[in-house]
């Protein structure tokens, strides 16, 4: 019975492209039982021999591709949270520079204040228009002569 050369040397390529079993020194292999196949090196019937590269894969383990990916998204976040956080620091620059509800308050009161000395300026030119009106009246008029 021979073994079958697509399955080793599948998993082998692919581990080694993902940089896990490309240091240029033998693979090291871990044998299953049960497969009915064996490896060309082993001498053992009935144990499949695997890759540690690929029994890794299969756990789930990342590999330095995986892991330089991730590290490149976290790098982008990253930089995206800190823009974020510069752009937050000016909305409350901006924040900080309107008035509160003291300033508020005291704008409101001294609005009330403008108010009222307008009110009382007008009533005063209002009395001023009609005295000196009423003056304007009682002085008599002088005729002219033709």
């Amino acid at each position: 019975m021979s073994t079958p050369p697509d399955l080793t040397s599948a998993v082998s390529a692919s581990a080694s492209a993902d940089g896990v079993a490309a240091t240029g020194k033998k693979t090291e292999v871990v044998s299953f039982e049960g497969s009915g196949s064996r490896a060309a090196t082993s001498g053992e019937p009935g144990r499949t021999e695997m890759p540690v590269s690929a029994v890794a894969r299969l756990l789930g383990v990342a590999t330095a591709t995986d892991l330089g990916l991730m590290e490149g998204k976290m790098d982008l976040i990253i930089g995206k949270v800190n823009a974020l956080q510069s752009r937050m620091e000016k909305v409350l620059t901006v924040v900080n520079g309107m008035p509160s509800g003291a300033d508020l308050e005291r704008i409101d009161v001294q609005i009330g204040a403008l108010k009222n000395l307008i009110k009382e300026s007008l009533t005063g030119v209002a009395a001023a228009a009609s005295s000196s009106a009423k003056k304007v009246e009682a002085t008599p008029k002088i005729e002219e002569k033709k």
